[in-house]
């Protein structure tokens, strides 16, 4: 086996992207909610399953 077989190639990089931003974007979009949740709490004052839809829509 050579070197230079067991290193990723620029596929390999790519497809590690396309895996990793839709993720980054996902968690970015979570702390976010998640970091506005109690001044949505205090301005609706929802009840537990209205919070349970706000946070998975």
């Amino acid at each position: 086996m050579d070197i230079n077989e067991s290193r990723a190639g620029r596929r390999e990089w790519v497809g590690l992207a396309v895996l990793a931003l839709p993720t980054l974007l996902l968690a970015l979009d979570l702390n976010v909610l998640y970091l506005a949740l109690p001044q949505l709490s205090a301005d609706l004052a929802p009840d537990a399953a209205q919070l349970l839809w706000i946070m998975d829509s």
